[in-house]
């Protein structure tokens, strides 16, 4: 596969470099940025990435779909989701899980997060800028909930290797059409849900805490829960937190 790479040794964040090239129209369709070091890199809202030197993947992938309405953007969540889960089973066979929305678990430690921003025209999607962080070789964390491939297998890995693997199964579901996908990546971001179908403990924004069930995910990625009394809530992300005790 041809990929188009941009490789800098240090930035404040990929998708923040790749924000740039694409206001400076230099980013083609499947652009993958990368970096060994970002400077401020961040999660989800106000949430920071840590992540030590040239030892984890840093990267940004891209992508300007065609004729997607921005009511589908769940549908590139649970893509890219569903992608990392599966390359890190195939290489390692581990059992990895999705925490809602979007970060890879596996042993209730956070291996991997996903960042991604889109801009719109109209409707429709004009571009999606997927950041992923993945921990790969870091052996320490100043997050006790933080872990990598290296700690879980003993093995290092070639950092660059990992990071085409992830790119690749990436660009294979999004060649397809995504559409026809859509009923399949609902399936497999279900499969591998954390929690999903079992009893779990909520933290909500008041900080007081309620149990209740997974029971999916609706068409704009907001988290399903059947309380204790069988009432069926629906959940924005941050209005709700699993709590593992």
């Amino acid at each position: 596969m041809d990929i188009h790479h941009i490789a800098v040794p240090y930035t404040s964040s990929t998708n923040g470099l790749a924000k740039e090239l694409i206001q400076k129209g230099k980013l083609l369709d499947t652009t993958l940025v990368t970096t060994d070091y970002q400077t401020a890199g961040k999660g989800q809202q106000t949430a920071v990435w840590e992540s030590e030197a040239g030892a984890n993947m840093l990267a940004s992938i891209v992508l300007y779909p065609r004729n997607v309405e921005l009511s589908s953007y769940f549908l590139f969540t649970q893509l890219v989701s569903v992608a990392i889960v599966e390359v890190l089973e195939t290489n390692t066979n581990l059992a990895f899980r999705i925490k809602w929305p979007n970060d890879i678990y596996i042993q209730n430690k956070k291996i991997a997060g996903i960042l991604i921003e889109t801009q719109s025209k109209g409707n429709c999607i004009e571009n999606i800028i997927i950041g992923i962080g993945l921990n790969i070789n870091q052996q320490i964390f100043s997050n006790p909930t933080a872990t990598s491939l290296a700690l879980l297998t003993g093995t290092t890995y070639q950092v660059a290797d990992m990071t085409n693997l992830v790119y690749t199964k990436i660009i294979q579901y999004y060649k397809q059409k995504l559409t026809s996908l859509e009923s399949l990546l609902k399936l497999r971001y279900l499969h591998y849900l954390l929690g999903y179908e079992q009893e779990n403990s909520f933290l909500l924004p008041d900080n007081t805490s309620m149990k209740g069930t997974i029971k999916g995910v609706d068409t704009y990625g907001r988290l399903q829960v059947q309380t204790t009394n069988n009432e069926l809530k629906i959940y924005q992300n941050k209005e709700i937190k699993m709590v593992f005790i």
